[in-house]
């Protein structure tokens, strides 16, 4: 059974066909499916991204941050507070703003 596909690959290499390139649409793919992915796209660049974040609670809280993890929709970041206690604030991905 291992000859069929190596024969295959044989014959497309000697007619000079190759297989589709994998990231190639078809027109009637993308005209369904391109407002879905640039919706997509444009919720992913409005992410106000980790460093963001954590400016954000530096500056709410006035202590260290010590961790920054991405959720769904949400930035946890790990802060050291001015009085020694550690705490977990929540950011908003999008917008920026202290959910805690």
């Amino acid at each position: 059974m291992r000859f069929v596909p190596i024969a295959l690959a044989a014959a497309l290499a000697l007619t000079g066909m190759s297989a589709p390139e994998s990231h190639a649409r078809p027109a009637q793919w993308r005209q369904h499916h391109a407002p879905q992915e640039r919706q997509y796209l444009a919720k992913r660049q409005a992410d106000i991204g980790p460093d963001a974040a954590a400016a954000t609670v530096r500056e709410a809280t006035g202590g260290r941050v010590l961790k920054v993890r991405r959720g769904k929709g949400i930035y946890r970041v790990k802060v050291l507070l001015p009085g020694g206690r550690v705490r977990t604030i929540s950011v908003h991905g999008q917008t920026g703003k202290v959910l805690d």
